[in-house]
């Protein structure tokens, strides 16, 4: 994988996609997405792609596990932004099965790198609720499921979190935009609201 690979690609989506660039005219006005969406960085996670969005139409941070750490000050920008210049009217958290940190979490670890282990303990809590609810089992296909409900369990982690920005509370209170979680199976495609 190289450069080239990706100029390569940047050509087949000129001629397959882009075409005569009749669809993507709007965006050289500018953007006014309807929803900003906080997904994992997961390359097998597109949210334009899942959502069937045209270029413009969300307005897109990806972290590791779809985290909103409480004061981080690179999602707040975003948040900020997109809440108060683009006028998004959604904020959605978006979470996904067989997710790589969450498993992470679950597994009570993040190696030894330098920063993983910190950016994960953000759905450490998730975890904590969910194995007073359930305990992690041991069969390796209960574990699955369990994975699954700790995913949909780090989703309401992180709108606990998001609801706690100043910028989400004061446009909650004013009726200027709602939350949502959402959670993608990776194995049907199916997007699924998450109840809290």
């Amino acid at each position: 994988m190289s450069v080239n690979t990706l100029l390569e690609g940047n050509k087949r989506f000129v001629s397959e996609v882009f075409k005569d660039g009749s669809g993507f005219a709007s965006c050289l006005k500018g953007q006014s997405p309807h929803t900003l969406v906080i997904a994992c960085a997961d390359s097998r996670v597109p949210p334009e792609l899942i959502f069937g969005a045209q270029p413009g139409e969300i307005f897109i941070h990806r972290n590791i596990g779809n985290m909103v750490p409480p004061g981080d000050w690179n999602l707040a920008t975003v948040i900020e932004y997109a809440v108060c210049h683009l006028g998004v009217k959604t904020v959605a958290v978006l979470g996904h099965g067989r997710c790589g940190a969450i498993k992470a979490v679950a597994d009570n670890h993040g190696g030894h790198d330098a920063y993983i282990p910190g950016w994960i303990a953000n759905g450490e809590q998730a975890y904590v609720t969910l194995s007073a609810r359930m305990p992690y089992p041991s069969e390796e296909e209960a574990k699955i499921e369990w994975l699954c409900e700790l995913e949909r369990e780090n989703v309401k982690l992180q709108l606990k979190h998001l609801r706690n920005y100043p910028v989400i509370r004061t446009a909650l209170a004013d009726k200027k935009i709602s939350v949502a979680g959402l959670y993608y199976d990776m194995a049907t495609g199916i997007v699924s609201q998450i109840t809290e």
